[in-house]
């Protein structure tokens, strides 16, 4: 796992200035720091830190060739097997078992066509020398972050945004906040058609962007093939091929379904005894005493973490200065909290339950929506409306995601109505683009929660401290298998139940007591935080009113009473983050 930057400014940007920028992602990349300088018809610069992982000594970046210079942050997990095709088509490696390498050599045979036969968490930039362009790719679900910086003539693409910043600082460029960010952030929890810089873009998910001259070609690729015809466990074998590494890999274990699962499965391919990690925040939704129940039976070392509210604000003070494309979402505090601890244990690698929810219907706002389907069919729309008010905005039924925790009401009061109604019929168009109900959900999450928060959240929290993240549930062939499944299979005749095939699954290693147990979840206090431990900060941030587009008199009101700070505690939040991002990344 590794941090990369770009740019091809030349003399414009200093040698310590280009250092400085790519010092801002060192956490990415601890092991190693290594810099290229390339001249043709103009200078361009390369740099790369590395987090050493894989091939620990063959790895090493930028790598050059004779036509081509790489930069890559991921890792691959079919690398063997790309290898070994390689090999037989002529290919001769010097290195042992480097994915870094087998990208160089696939793409020097098979140019971008290339990319779509990588299975694994990846952000690449190439620099093709005979054709003077750029190609930077992203994986298939936008794993592996990737932003750009373009105006025709001058390109920046790092693998953080805030290594952009420090070189557009250094010229004196000026951002300006893009129109639709507020209302995308307010509602998902961060943007997703792009950062809240109108200037700065993000390469997408299973995407190839060629820079040449003075454009940019946007290619989607296919990372998807048939699934094999054999019923397999594919969840397992994607958690056995995950495991490959040269350095300790942990485990994240919540003691919910999916991280009991992964943790399980984790334990049976595993070599050695595995370590596991447990957050606990003491009140009655802890479920670190059902961790401890799969870790005592089957022989995992499991380290339970407390968080308390002064622990919280102390994190969330060093976790700001990584949420350089703001995400609002509370949990990114806690794991940041937890792997700065996991780092200080020593581990560089963990596997994570994320994207089982999304993939297999867990969240209980999709049983939200189905009620809210069903009561407007027959007609009972006011009823649908004053129970599951998040689902509709002008009367219209609209699945805003899981990440919308506000009324679109009170947020078109906060923020405006004209982008919200933009994204409202951005969300019907992709319902009427969908072929059930399921197909429908899955796309929303996928695409706007999953790709711009969830995957973002545990890709900072986690490089901040060192420590590559791997999601096993997110492995090509899990996604597809998953994507084959109905409403029907996820939730039940009636809708309401969630996740049935992972919890099929999990009760040949546990108890029906265990699996069929209520959905708890992660929560926080954060009704107390806020209340005891941000007082000051927002009456700062309510008397300078920097942000514009933020009606700070209708902020001020939710925030007078108690109660109105429990009913809105979501969109408060959200707002206190937005104010710190403000003021830590906008110049």
């Amino acid at each position: 796992m590794c941090g990369f930057l770009f740019h091809n400014l030349g003399e414009q940007v200093s040698p310590e200035a280009s250092l400085r920028a790519l010092q801002k992602m060192r956490s990415r990349g601890p092991d190693e720091k290594a810099e290229l300088v390339y001249s043709s018809t103009e200078t361009m610069y390369f740099g790369h830190v590395r987090l050493s992982i894989l091939d620990i000594d063959g790895g090493k970046q930028p790598f050059e060739t004779e036509n081509i210079i790489l930069l890559f942050n991921g890792e691959i997990y079919n690398n063997d097997t790309l290898r070994n095709d390689l090999v037989k088509k002529g290919v001769i490696f010097t290195s042992d078992h480097s994915d870094t390498e087998t990208i160089v050599r696939g793409f020097e045979l098979e140019g971008d066509q290339f990319f779509q036969k990588l299975n694994g968490i990846f952000s690449i930039l190439i620099y093709e020398k005979l054709s003077d362009r750029v190609f930077a790719c992203r994986d298939h679900l936008g794993i592996k972050p990737l932003y750009y910086y373009s105006n025709g003539v001058s390109l920046i693409i790092a693998s953080e945004i805030k290594a952009i910043l420090e070189v557009l600082w250094f010229i004196n460029v000026q951002l300006k906040l893009r129109d639709a960010s507020l209302a995308e952030y307010f509602c998902f929890r961060s943007p997703v058609d792009g950062t809240m810089f109108k200037e700065i873009g993000k390469v997408l998910p299973k995407h190839c962007y060629i820079f040449d001259e003075k454009f940019c070609t946007r290619n989607k690729y296919d990372p998807y093939t048939l699934l094999p015809e054999n019923k397999v466990n594919y969840l397992e074998n994607e958690v056995g091929q995950q495991l490959q590494s040269d350095v300790e890999v942990g485990l994240l274990l919540s003691g919910g379904v999916d991280s009991s699962l992964t943790s399980i499965l984790a334990s049976k391919h595993a070599s050695a005894q595995l370590r596991a990690f447990c957050l606990s925040t003491g009140g009655t939704k802890d479920e670190s005493l059902y961790a401890k129940e799969v870790a005592d039976k089957y022989k995992i070392d499991l380290h339970i973490i407390d968080l308390n509210p002064a622990k919280f604000k102390h994190a969330f003070e060093a976790w700001v200065k990584f949420n350089d494309d703001p995400l609002s979402d509370p949990s990114a505090v806690a794991l940041f909290h937890l792997c700065d601890r996991i780092h200080k244990m020593g581990l560089k690698v963990l596997l994570s339950g994320e994207g089982a929810d999304e993939l297999f219907l867990g969240y209980n706002s999709y049983t939200k929506y189905y009620l809210s389907l069903v009561l407007n069919k027959l007609g009972l729309r006011s009823i649908a409306q004053r129970f599951f008010p998040t689902n509709f905005m002008d009367g219209q039924l609209t699945f805003w995601g899981t990440g919308m925790h506000t009324a679109p009401k009170l947020l078109s009061e906060i923020i405006g109505k004209k982008h919200l109604n933009k994204l409202k019929d951005k969300i019907h168009k992709k319902w009427l683009s969908s072929k059930d109900v399921k197909n429908f959900i899955t796309n929303c999450e996928i695409e706007d929660r999953l790709a711009n928060d969830l995957l973002m959240r545990g890709d900072r929290v986690s490089m901040a401290h060192s420590i590559e993240l791997r999601v096993p549930f997110l492995g090509e062939i899990v996604v597809q298998s998953a994507r084959r499944l109905s409403d029907v299979d996820c939730k039940g005749l009636f809708r309401m139940q969630r996740k049935l095939p992972l919890k099929k699954n999990l009760k040949n290693y546990m108890s029906r007591k265990f699996v069929d147990r209520r959905k708890i979840g992660f929560e926080l206090p954060m009704i107390n935080i806020v209340n005891d431990q941000f007082k000051s900060e927002i009456e700062v941030f309510i008397s300078e009113r920097l942000i514009p587009g933020i009606q700070y008199e209708r902020i001020k009101k939710l925030i007078i009473t108690y109660e109105g700070l429990k009913a809105n505690i979501a969109v408060i939040w959200a707002w206190i983050v937005l104010e710190y991002w403000h003021r830590e990344f906008v110049k």
